[in-house]
């Protein structure tokens, strides 16, 4: 029970952006993998860097939407953990 609610708080956190830092792009460099979302320096601006969108990140216009249809989403009891609850200004709380 406690690996499927891990996993569906990750991917929520992923899907709104939470989980998605410059230290992870940094450490998907170091690995070598997903080249096309590594860190890449501002083509007019020489000290910055420049994180690419993803497409596995929800625009912030739909992170809304997510979130108050997850707040409305009814399961059974003790099924899975209530989201209302831990929807906190457009973002998910700790849900630990």
């Amino acid at each position: 029970m406690h690996c499927e609610k891990n996993l569906a708080i990750n991917i929520s956190k992923t899907i709104l952006e939470e989980k998605d830092t410059k230290k992870i792009r940094n450490d998907m460099q170091d690995l070598g993998t997903y080249e096309s979302l590594w860190l890449k320096p501002h083509p007019n601006r020489a000290n910055e860097i420049v994180m690419l969108p993803t497409t596995y990140v929800l625009p912030k216009k739909k992170n809304s939407f997510f979130l108050e249809t997850m707040a409305k989403l009814k399961l059974p009891t003790r099924y899975a953990l209530s989201f209302k609850k831990h929807i906190l200004k457009g973002k998910l709380a700790t849900m630990n």
